[in-house]
């Protein structure tokens, strides 16, 4: 039977295969565990993928520990058959957009974990998990791999078994695993490769070194702090695992063989030395605190640097090794006490100055042919020179050389470099002198990069001639003369001379501006001589060259020169041409597209109005990243990011003085200005922003995130609550807080850029006697977007369609979420027409309910603000042949608003409201009868707490009759609790209480049953701004109550208890079996009559199905299944 291609015809069995596996009680019915294998094997080769996965996924739920311990123990079939079949992606797929749990994956995970604690022989588990980890790296696809490390990382006890080959393996799959390349995937699988090392790492089987190096490695990946988890749990680990001697004597053997000189080292591979001092490096972030292990590591380190200066005899590759150690240990402990428990003087900086300068441009340093020496070498002097690390990173301890000192040895290397500059021309033709052109630019950037960041000015000024001789006119020959020239890169030679070029003139401008301010004297080439040969070298430049032209651009057109739309425009075109064409390279194409926005989205082009017309540059490349952001995701992300800081840091272009009391034509007062006078459009365009992305394999990506992210969100909760066991939080948990929402998905995050930019429209301040540009720029936003949905709604309109969670359904709610953040900045004298607008397009035929909530939100802040106007709704209840769907949404709105009428309007209101609302009490519409019913009973109750009208009820026999009627009657009863008393809108929707951003972005979607990845928690909000004074709170004391992770918002009816369960079945035999269902939610956004329907309430039940293998067999029955299922 497991043969069958029909997962129907292969599930009722399963369990009978359960039943005859060995469990070693020697029962009757067991059969030889041969049988078992055959009948295994079998099911893991069958043809179909969908009965292999339902068999295999059968096996891996079984939870009995003596089936487990019989399957466990036939380690042949497991570690080939069984980690064979389970190497199919197809197993592992997410079912539902809005969940991202692999369900297949998850339990695996935890059969890995039952199946390690099932063993009660200690020398079978020890092989299982040796064997196991050895299997691994041999599976193709990385899922399995994931969830597979997560089981043996999450096993209770610790079994200390693995050698050298599980190491290993660990190794094998985190650096050359060709599938891990995402930063989720490989961040989690170094998370479990920790933790099952901890777990299962035998001191015995391993040698220090293979330690080094796995930490290494699994800690590349990992941000190790010394806040963070991972870092303490390793810490204590390793205090454990190694006595303080054992550390001691291992540390120095291991330093002392780095040290040592090999004959290998005649070539100084510089990747080797520098994977060798991160696996030192690994060990020595736990252990540098300890003086007595500190002292082990100092004394040889300091002995080698000692010996390093120029001309002196030293062993070939030591000076390299000692200092590319030295860079990883300072590096990995960026702190203040780092330089003194190193002990390292400025004699001993000085040297190694002196010994990198030296070599870099040495004509007979065979080694410069390796562009990587030369570029260790430069992170080494723009560290003890410049105080920054590779990464960015500033350094958080003094260096140890004076100012005096860096001033000292600048002055007398830019005399060298003039000297090796004659040098050059001298000997033209050697290999040696191709790389010392590009070094003695990488020199200059780091010797003007110096002068610049330490304020020494005894430099000349940058000319115009020494750009041309130095950067412009340095050109390198392919020289093939030997055997080791052919065989070099030149390729990625020529990228690098062209990023060292732009590396160096940019530093040089920096200083040359800087130093020309101070100094108060003028340079000889401005910035926008260099900026046109930028423009022109982009027309030929390659991907690589680009990303430095595009790093260069980005802080030239921050300096202060004439910037035409002519010149940028033309610089922006020759950029995205190199997008264009790149728009398929995997590797280039984000370092690309981020360092294009750096340069066309920042402060020096924003500022300027003549770049920002409609038909400017900047609006062209805001469009075009736009879309290319619907095939590519993140890229909107990163140009959204630049805008939203750019729009709300405030930065203050004007300031009023006594001479100049207004701007000068033409220009920004600050940059908020810059958002409401050029950029008001394209910020509807981001406020709507956000395609759809279902792709499988996102899927994956975002289980996997969602995963990591758990793990972490976890930890983090068990150690907060072991800390403050007594303590309760009126808060929500983060986790809760972001479920079902679209944060779930941390490897898509569209929601983001909506925001971001809702958070600007939250900064919007009410109008003040000497600022009202807010409230000018909310009511001309208000109006362009109430517009822009209606002219979309017409025939052919975008809007037109009525199909719920579509892109363009999307679109509608998106944009009336952010038009109910302005409402508070409509006035009296526009209120009439916003509300004319909104009714006419609640009658709209096709109007959805969803919209149609936040239209109805819409009118009721307005009314309770403006009552004046309550009359333009009233008058709607008059009008008896509206639409079904706009007479709910009217009564919903009169319903909620009275209470918050003034004391002299609400005597008014609620008198013409009784009389308004008792015709459609009586009408033959289902739906109309049931809104107006309950409206008229809620008003009643409102009415009877107000003192004015207490007497006035008491008389009013009329009104008490139709409200006793409402209140009594078993029918009236039976449907009001189905639908209203059951939903959170109708009966516990308070208009004052819930409005909030939670409840506009999270709540009200929930309600209207939006798709989870279009939902958005006021969490997402508070990560962006935590306060963003506005008058909409993030959310209330209600919708904390009232969360939906504690409390169903939905637009459904209650389920009823467990008690009424006995009831319901008694009722079924006699309920008819084929059925029309008109669910109440699609009821409620229809015109369909549903009088004439017997509903049963309560009482009703859904009916069980029984499907038998013959009936889906033939297309009818799956036709008329189809017709019942509807």
């Amino acid at each position: 039977m497991v043969q069958e291609t029909y997962v129907h015809l292969v599930d009722p069995i399963l369990p009978k295969f359960l039943d005859i596996i060995p469990t070693g009680k020697n029962e009757s019915y067991e059969l030889d565990i041969s049988w078992i294998m055959v009948i295994l094997k079998r099911g893991f080769q069958n043809d179909a993928i969908a009965v292999r996965k339902r068999f295999v996924r059968y096996i891996i739920d079984i939870d009995d520990p003596d089936r487990l311990r019989t399957l466990a123990s036939q380690f042949t079939i497991f570690f080939d058959s069984f980690l064979n079949v389970l190497d199919t992606a197809s197993f592992y797929s997410v079912p539902g957009l809005g969940s991202f749990i692999s369900p297949f994956g998850e339990a695996l995970h935890l059969f890995i974990k039952r199946i390690v604690e099932a063993f009660n022989d200690e020398a079978d588990k020890k092989f299982f998990l040796c064997e196991l980890m050895k299997k691994l790296p041999k599976l193709g696809f990385y899922i399995p791999i994931i969830f597979i490390m997560h089981g043996l990382a999450s096993v209770k006890d610790n079994c200390y078994c693995w050698g050298s080959e599980e190491l290993s393996s660990i190794r094998n799959i985190i650096e050359f695993h060709k599938n891990f390349h995402k930063t989720s995937s490989r961040k989690i699988i170094r998370k479990y490769s920790l933790l099952s090392i901890i777990k299962y790492l035998k001191k015995e089987n391993i040698t220090f070194s293979e330690l080094l190096n796995t930490l290494s490695i699994i800690f590349d990946g990992i941000d190790l702090n010394e806040n963070s988890k991972e870092y303490q749990m390793t810490e204590k680990w390793i205090n454990k695992f190694y006595t303080t001697e054992e550390l001691k004597e291992n540390l120095a053997t291991a330093l002392n063989e780095y040290l040592s000189l090999s004959s290998i080292d005649e070539n100084i591979p510089l990747d080797i030395y520098e994977k060798e001092s991160k696996a030192l490096c690994s060990i020595m972030k736990f252990t540098l605190n300890k003086k007595e292990i500190s002292n082990i590591i100092i004394q040889p380190l300091l002995y080698q640097l000692s010996k390093i200066y120029v001309n002196s005899y030293m062993e070939k590759g030591l000076p390299e090794k000692s200092m590319i150690l030295l860079y990883n240990i300072l590096k990995n402990n960026n702190n203040s006490d780092i330089i003194n428990i190193l002990n390292i003087n400025d004699s001993i900086i000085q040297n190694i100055i002196n010994y990198c300068f030296s070599n870099l441009t040495s004509f007979n340093n065979n080694i410069l042919s390796n562009i990587n020496y030369s570029k260790e070498m430069i992170i080494i002097l723009t560290f003890f020179l410049c105080n920054n690390f590779d990464n960015g990173e500033q350094s958080k301890f003094t260096n140890p050389l004076h100012i005096n000192t860096i001033e000292s040895l600048l002055n007398e290397k830019i005399n060298e470099l003039k000297l090796i500059e004659d040098e050059i021309k001298n000997n033209e033709d050697q290999l040696n002198t191709q790389f010392i052109k590009i070094n003695v630019l990488q020199l200059h950037k780091v010797i003007y990069q110096s002068a610049y960041i330490n304020k020494i000015f005894t430099f000349d000024l940058i000319s115009n001639d020494f750009i041309y001789e130095l950067c412009k006119d340095v050109q390198i020959k392919k020289i093939t003369s030997s055997y080791e020239a052919r065989r070099l890169n030149w390729g990625n030679i020529i990228d690098y001379l062209c990023s060292s070029r732009w590396q160096c003139i940019e530093y040089m401008l920096k200083y040359s501006i800087e130093k020309s301010k101070k100094m108060e004297i003028n340079i000889s080439i401005t910035p926008k001589d260099v900026f046109v040969y930028c423009t022109e070298e982009l027309e030929n430049a390659t991907y690589r060259s680009a990303i430095s032209i595009f790093e260069f651009l980005k802080d030239l057109v921050d300096m202060e020169w004439e910037k035409t739309s002519d010149l940028i425009e033309k610089c922006f075109e020759n950029g995205y041409k190199i997008i264009e064409e790149n728009v398929s390279n995997s590797k280039w194409f984000n370092p690309l597209i981020s360092k294009y926005i750096d340069f066309v989205f920042q402060p020096g082009l924003l500022k300027l109005p003549e770049l920002n017309e409609d038909n400017g540059p900047i609006k062209k490349i805001f469009s075009k990243i736009i879309l290319l952001g619907n095939v590519k995701t993140g890229i909107v992300n990163y140009m959204s990011t630049k805008l939203f800081n750019y729009w709300t840091s405030n930065t203050v272009y004007f300031k009023k003085t006594l001479k100049q009391k207004v701007p000068l034509p033409n220009t920004l007062v600050n940059s908020k200005e810059h958002c409401q006078k050029f950029f008001m459009k394209q910020l509807v365009e981001l406020l709507i922003y956000g395609p759809l992305r279902e792709k499988e394999d996102q899927k994956l990506d975002a289980a996997i995130a969602l995963k990591l992210k758990l793990e972490n969100n976890e930890m983090n909760k068990k150690k907060e609550t072991s800390e403050n066991d007594n303590e309760k939080f009126n808060e929500i948990d983060e986790i809760d807080d972001i479920k079902e929402t679209a944060e779930w998905n941390f490897s898509l995050k569209d929601y983001a850029v909506r925001v971001q930019h809702n958070i600007v429209l939250l900064k919007l301040q009410q109008s003040t006697i000497d600022n009202r540009n807010d409230e000018l720029f909310a009511q001309k936003l208000l109006n362009y977007m109430i517009n822009l949905y209606i002219e979309n709604t017409k025939p052919h309109g975008e809007f037109y369609t009525q199909y719920i969670n579509t892109p363009q359904h999307r679109k509608q709610i998106r944009l009336w979420e952010s038009i109910c953040l302005l409402l508070h900045f409509i006035d009296v004298y526009t209120a009439e027409s916003f509300i004319n607008k909104i009714i006419e397009l609640i009658s709209n035929d096709n109007c959805m309910l969803s919209t149609r909530f936040y239209m109805e939100i819409a009118l009721m802040k307005i009314l309770i603000k403006f009552p004046k106007f309550v009359d333009l709704i009233l008058n709607q209840l008059e009008s008896f042949n509206q639409k079904a769907h706009a007479i709910s949404s009217y009564i919903t709105i009169v319903m909620n608003i009275g209470k918050y009428l003034p004391g002299e309007v609400q005597f008014d209101f609620f008198s013409k409201l009784f009389l308004k609302l008792t015709p459609w009490i009586s009408s033959n519409h289902f739906t109309i009868r049931l809104f107006a019913q309950w409206a008229f009973s809620q008003s009643y109750l409102t009415c009877s707490c107000l003192p004015q009208f207490s007497q006035y009820l008491k008389h009013s026999q009329w009104h008490t009759a139709i409200n006793r009627f409402i209140l009594n009657n078993n029918e009236c009863k039976r449907f009001r609790e189905k639908i209203f008393e059951s939903s959170y809108y109708f009966s516990k929707f308070d208009i004052n209480e819930d409005f909030s951003v939670d409840f506009l972005f999270r709540i009200l979607p929930t309600i209207s049953g939006i798709a989870e990845n279009e939902r958005i928690s006021a969490h997402a909000f508070e990560k962006v701004m935590v306060n963003p004074y506005s008058l909409v709170p993030y959310r209330t004391e209600k919708n904390i109550k009232y969360h939906p992770s504690a409390y169903d918002v939905s637009y459904k009816p209650t389920e009823s208890n467990d008690d009424d369960k006995n009831k319901r079945e008694a009722l079924t035999e006699s309920t008819p079996i084929q059925k029309k269902i008109i669910p109440w939610e699609i009821m409620m956004q229809t015109d369909i009559d549903l009088s004439r329907e017997t509903i049963i309430g309560e009482k009703k039940s859904r009916n069980s199905l029984i499907v038998i293998a013959s009936l889906v067999s033939k297309a009818p029955n799956l036709g008329g299944l189809c017709r019942y299922n509807n």
